[in-house]
C-alpha cells in the first residue's frame, strides 16, 4: 500500500475513533465526573448539593437561592479523553506497552484536572452564588480545561523521549550541535 493511502487512512481511522469513542463514554465519564466532583466538595456543605438525574446537581449556596448545575458533554472530560487517546495512537515512538502506560498516565490525569475542575466550579457557586459560578466556569475553568489537556499530551510526548539519547550532529562531521 502506497505510504499516501495508508497515513489518509490512518488519519480516517482516529477520526471515527474520536466520534465513535466519544459517543460511547460521553455519558459514563459525565456522570462519573459529577458524582465525584460533588462528593469531594461535598465535604465543605454536606447538606448543599444533591445529584438529580446523573449530571444534574441542585445546589444550595450559603447566601443565596438554590439552583440546578447541569454538567453538560463541553463541560465534561470525555472528548479530551477520546482526542488525547486517538492522537496517541499515531505515536510511533516507544514499544506499544511503553505507549500505552504513557497514554493512561496522561488519561488519569485529564481525567483528574477536570474532576478538580468541576469541584472548584461547585465551590465558587456554594460560596458566590450562580452569577459567579457560571463567570468562572465561562473563563478561569475554561483556561484551565485547555492546559489539562494539552498538558496530558505533552506528557505523552516526555514520558516517550529516549532517556538516553545523544545531542544532534552535524552530518558532515559528526560533532555535536551546541546552540
Amino acid at each position: 500500500m502506497r505510504r499516501d493511502v495508508k497515513a489518509l487512512l490512518t488519519v480516517a481511522a482516529v477520526v471515527v475513533f474520536t466520534l465513535g469513542g466519544f459517543a460511547l463514554v460521553e455519558i459514563p465519564v459525565r456522570v462519573a465526573e459529577t458524582w465525584t466532583s460533588v462528593h469531594i466538595v461535598s465535604v465543605l456543605a454536606p447538606k448543599h448539593f444533591v445529584i438529580v438525574h446523573g449530571t444534574g446537581v441542585l445546589e444550595s449556596p450559603f447566601h443565596s437561592s438554590a439552583f440546578l448545575d447541569v454538567v453538560t458533554p463541553s463541560c465534561s472530560s470525555a472528548s479530551s479523553l477520546v482526542s488525547v487517546a486517538a492522537l496517541s495512537a499515531l505515536i510511533r515512538r516507544g514499544s506499544p506497552a511503553r505507549r500505552l502506560l504513557a497514554t493512561s498516565v496522561a488519561l488519569v490525569v485529564i481525567f483528574t484536572g477536570n474532576v478538580i475542575r468541576l469541584t472548584s466550579v461547585f465551590a465558587v457557586g456554594l460560596f458566590e452564588g450562580r452569577a459567579v459560578l457560571i463567570m468562572f466556569h465561562n473563563w478561569v475553568s475554561s483556561i484551565f480545561s485547555a492546559a489539562f489537556t494539552l498538558g496530558g499530551f505533552v506528557l505523552i510526548v516526555y514520558l516517550l523521549l529516549d532517556k538516553k539519547t545523544s545531542p544532534p550532529t552535524t552530518r558532515a562531521t559528526k560533532e555535536p550541535i551546541h546552540a
